[in-house]
């Protein structure tokens, strides 16, 4: 009886301490080793942890995987999209997101940008850069997010009178998966609540 319950008790303690992290090692979109389109680079990690480094799984992917996967390629109907939407406008599920902490443990941003026109350049990073300045306080200093271990950025632009764009991102964000699991139950009694007031009326 004492070893099923101190079983349990661990069992709880170690559901608890499961966090689910995002891990993107490579997002590069650049069109400068190319003509009239975009590269894309993309890879990506998603694994089930105890705590920050005890790894239980983990699942990688690519541009070509998540291009093949029959989820992503499955495009919802207007419908659908407009039930989402309704769901996600739900008050409990506003409240239940709300409570949700971030834990972003990277945070690395990387942008090269440019135009024909070296004084319209000169205006579009002087916006990019006036928007990024007021993001970045609120990224920092949001309640939502938990911690942030590691966060840079560089904006830089280019005077070469040619259509440049570059972005690299690589980033790690873990969240519990008890809040996740907490907002799909609350989805479901929504999604569940407005399916019986569309019979009823």
């Amino acid at each position: 009886m004492i070893l099923f319950l101190s079983f349990f008790i661990l069992s709880i303690i170690i559901f608890l301490l499961l966090n689910i992290k995002l891990s993107i090692v490579k997002f590069k979109i650049s069109n400068i080793n190319s003509v009239g389109h975009f590269q894309i680079d993309l890879i990506i990690k998603l694994g089930l942890y105890i705590g920050k480094k005890i790894k239980i799984f983990e699942v990688c992917m690519n541009k070509e995987k998540l291009l093949k996967n029959k989820y992503i390629l499955n495009i919802k109907k207007k419908n659908e999209i407009k039930k989402d939407i309704e769901i996600i406008n739900n008050d409990d599920i506003k409240n239940a997101i709300k409570k949700v902490k971030l834990n972003i443990e990277r945070f690395n941003l990387k942008l090269n940008i440019g135009t024909e026109d070296a004084k319209l350049t000169a205006i579009l990073f002087g916006v990019i850069s006036t928007i990024w300045g007021v993001l970045v306080p609120l990224i920092y200093y949001s309640k939502n997010i938990k911690s942030l271990d590691e966060f840079e950025y560089e904006l830089t632009p280019n005077f070469s009178n040619k259509n440049i764009f570059k972005l690299e991102f690589t980033g790690q964000l873990s969240i519990r998966l008890l809040h996740i699991i907490y907002i799909l139950y609350i989805s479901f009694k929504a999604n569940k609540k407005s399916e019986r007031y569309r019979i009823c009326t």
